[in-house]
């Protein structure tokens, strides 16, 4: 028997169940349809998003440098010298804080300081020694008669040397235009300020220098430069003498009360810090250094993230001690400067300042009863 065909049509239950949604609840069909993303791959991709936006506003800060406001207590200080500021500034690494160092003029340009120093990596391996002649360029306009002092740091080029005799100085090119501009090479101590109580600057190096026994050798330096008649061998033993002129100088003129202020790049090691005279025989009143940048990454509340060091245990990781700020040792206070450069080539190349932003220091003696 042949049956009529029905005239129903038969639809895909797919077909049905979306046909449904779409006469009942068109919102929970869509909401029902739309695939979700695995909720790993949501988080991580939240997580690489807050990398970001934090990586962000960390380069942001790296590009403005604060300023470090540090009391110094000295003991037996003359109240006349309360207040008497140095400004520290270390480890530029060539960095440019906007046009002429606008940035770092404009943290400056209403604070009051009596001489600045500068603790070396200023140009570091790049050679550009054009952001420093900026810094001090700025300096001698904002506070011409705060006199600037440096020395070089361990990544800078060479300061004296036979190989720049090419150009007619044994003297590094940056140090030439360094002085050239107004600042001064610290080679042996300088008189600061004078009165009721002197406050003298010297470079460590110095202070434990043998002038007798180096006298001898560079006199015969210089006595074979004058016969060689090599006049850039000559200018070098002449600056050579001059600088053991200037301890024997210091050392003669530097009162027992006089506050000594001393400078170096990398940090000395605590017992040699201890152990470290002024000329006139006394303790060290304040070091300044700087060198490891504040150990460059930080991790907040707790402190450097790496010291690249193997003497350190776990070469440096998670260090257990700091190197920002200030600490006593013995008699002397040490301050460790975080500077100002974003890297450092004793570090692995991905590391960039972190929680640590670029500091200038300013250090003012107080008195202390202790």
């Amino acid at each position: 028997m042949n049956r009529r065909p029905s005239q129903r049509r038969v639809q895909s239950p797919s077909a049905a169940g979306a046909q449904r949604y779409r006469t009942t609840d068109p919102d929970r069909f869509l909401a029902e349809t739309r695939r979700k993303k695995p909720l790993g791959r949501r988080i991580l991709r939240a997580f690489f998003w807050f990398l970001a936006l934090l990586f962000a506003v960390n380069a942001l800060f790296s590009l403005n440098p604060r300023l470090s406001r540090v009391n110094v207590p000295v003991t037996g200080l003359n109240p006349a010298l309360e207040g008497y500021t140095l400004l520290h500034l270390s480890d530029l690494k060539g960095m440019s804080f906007g046009q002429r160092q606008g940035r770092l003029e404009s943290l400056l340009r209403d604070e009051r300081f009596d001489a600045v120093v500068l603790s070396g990596d200023m140009v570091s391996e790049r050679g550009n020694a054009q952001p420093l002649y900026d810094i001090i360029e700025m300096l001698r306009r904002i506070r011409p008669s705060a006199p600037v002092y440096f020395i070089a740091g361990d990544s800078d080029p060479q300061a004296v040397s036979m190989d720049y005799a090419s150009g007619g100085s044994p003297f590094a090119p940056w140090v030439l235009g360094c002085q050239q501009r107004g600042a001064r090479w610290l080679t042996s101590p300088v008189l600061l300020s004078a009165g009721p109580q002197d406050v003298w600057l010297a470079p460590s190096s110095d202070l434990s220098l043998d002038t007798e026994s180096q006298q001898a050798r560079f006199e015969q330096l210089y006595l074979l430069a004058k016969e060689s008649g090599d006049e850039n061998e000559i200018e070098l033993a002449e600056y050579q003498l001059r600088r053991l002129e200037g301890q024997r100088s210091a050392r003669s003129a530097m009162k027992k009360d006089a506050v000594c202020i001393a400078v170096t790049h990398v940090p000395p090691e605590e017992s040699f810090l201890s152990a470290l005279r002024s000329p006139s025989g006394g303790s060290i009143a304040l070091m300044l250094s700087g060198h490891w940048l504040g150990g460059l990454v930080r991790v907040p509340f707790t402190g450097p993230l790496f010291l690249p060091s193997s003497s350190l245990p776990r070469y440096g990781l998670f260090p257990r001690r700091d190197v920002s700020g200030i600490s006593r040792i013995g008699a002397t206070w040490l301050y460790q400067n975080p500077g100002l450069g974003a890297y450092d080539p004793l570090y692995p190349s991905f590391f960039r300042r972190f929680f640590n932003p670029p500091t200038a220091a300013l250090l003012t003696l107080i008195p202390s009863s202790l």
